[in-house]
């Protein structure tokens, strides 16, 4: 077995990987990987359209999500959380969005927002803790003191379900403008919440 070390915390029983996949875990540091995507982990490979999926010692279910590109200017959906009729489903959604040019400079914002969801007999409300990058707490870097603004979305349109999207500008003309996202389940979802890559 592979053991990963995270923020000083050793990881043990997580299957054997050809390429390991990073956890950032949360709590003490124990984790155990529930299910990762559609690749088996004995002797094959995580590609990078693997979701890892995990439990953390103090319950928080999280899954980290593989890079996704976005449209600039237009509302793209991220990630569907699944939340059961007569359910509630809390959490936190951390995510970077990046964005390259040919020369290459490259941007690059991480932030993170709290959520709630609610599905009372099939209509579902959401509340999200920010709007915008410059309400998320977000940290941001460029290499030509450029800009990278976004705007967020919780769209209920879905049965039993709401999408994250996000609506990306960057000052670059861009050759990539991409989200890595990850969600953190609060351990009360367990069994009623579900995280889906969009």
């Amino acid at each position: 077995m592979r053991r990963l070390l995270a923020f000083g915390f050793v990881l043990a029983a997580l299957p054997a990987f050809a390429q390991a996949p990073t956890v950032t875990v949360s709590g003490d540091g124990a984790a155990t990987v529930v299910s990762v995507g559609t690749q088996g982990p004995a002797g094959g490979s995580v590609s990078t359209t693997a979701t890892i999926e995990y439990v953390t010692s103090d319950g928080v279910v999280a899954a980290v999500f593989p890079l996704k590109a976005l449209t600039e200017s237009t509302a793209t959906p991220v990630v569907l959380v699944g939340v059961a009729a007569g359910a509630s489903c809390s959490g936190v959604f951390e995510y970077t969005v990046s964005a390259a040019d040919a020369i290459p400079d490259r941007q690059s914002r991480h932030g993170a927002f709290n959520f709630t969801i609610v599905n009372k007999a099939g209509t579902e409300s959401c509340t999200i803790g920010a709007a915008t990058e410059s309400a998320d707490d977000s940290v941001f870097a460029s290499s030509n003191g450029g800009t990278l603004t976004y705007g967020i979305t919780c769209d209920t349109t879905p049965t039993n379900g709401a999408y994250f999207s996000f609506n990306a500008v960057s000052s670059l003309v861009q050759t990539s403008l991409n989200i890595k996202p990850r969600i953190n389940l609060d351990p009360s979802a367990a069994g009623v919440c579900t995280a889906v890559a969009q």
